[in-house]
């Protein structure tokens, strides 16, 4: 694309029409490759695919407490340690830890 705009553009109308993974890869590609975009801080893979790494039990309290509970007695929501494998071997203690606003 010739110019920031028209990379957002392109990307906008992408985003919605092909797989999120695959569009992911491809704008941080362009992204990294355009003079003028490699500085940008790139979005982590767990900002852009929450899912992927907590409890799908979590996003409805997450949703609860941001529809239903009036601010100021919202309390935080506690997301237990989940290893990747088991705990058992010290290798495996691979934890994804991830803070959700």
């Amino acid at each position: 694309m010739r110019n920031i705009d028209d990379l957002l553009s392109v990307a906008v109308f992408a985003r919605d029409r092909v797989n999120p993974y695959m569009f992911n890869y491809a704008y941080a590609v362009a992204l990294l490759h355009r003079p003028d975009t490699k500085d940008l801080n790139l979005p982590l893979f767990v900002e852009s695919f929450p899912d992927k790494f907590v409890d799908s039990k979590v996003f409805s309290q997450i949703r609860e407490e941001a529809t239903i509970v009036p601010d100021g007695s919202r309390m935080p929501i506690v997301i237990p340690k989940d290893y990747t494998a088991s705990d058992l071997e010290e290798e495996h203690r691979f934890v994804y830890i991830y803070f959700l606003f």
